[in-house]
């Protein structure tokens, strides 16, 4: 074998064996949780119950004020990427299993979560930009 196929065949061997740990690190990471969730998609909804606490309050006080339709908006925008969130994070929880096999349980979970995986990336960073622009209307608004 030539050197250079030798390194080809190397650097593949290397490639495989990464995304193998990678996998079982995150099928572990599901298996070992008590919400259902990967360490990252609770993140993810613990995040996201904070900014639909902040954009409900946020919604009610506005209310009581004269004129805040930028807010309320805002407010509006977010409560629809946050509902849209949830439920590509429910579909990616970990259910409890009929016949009692959790690991297969967990390996559609996360076969769901990596079909999925743009669709998240996506939706935090819309969840991102909400956060932005309800601190910019606060801003505004509280001029």
């Amino acid at each position: 074998m030539d050197p250079m196929s030798a390194l080809s065949l190397a650097c593949n061997v290397i490639a495989v064996v990464d995304a193998a740990v990678k996998t079982a690190k995150g099928l572990r990471d599901l298996y070992d949780s008590s919400t259902g969730f990967s360490t990252f998609h609770q993140r993810l909804s613990d995040e996201t119950t904070r900014l639909e606490a902040l954009a409900t309050d946020l919604s009610s006080q506005s209310r009581l004020a004269l004129d805040h339709s930028s807010l309320d908006k805002v407010t509006k925008e977010c409560e629809e990427v946050t509902n849209r969130i949830r439920l590509v994070l429910e579909k990616c929880r970990v259910k409890k299993p009929a016949d009692g096999i959790k690991a297969l349980a967990v390996f559609k979970a996360w076969n769901v979560s990596r079909s999925a995986r743009s669709e998240i990336r996506q939706l935090h960073g819309q969840l991102q930009g909400c956060r932005e622009r309800i601190h910019d209307a606060v801003a505004a608004a509280t001029r």
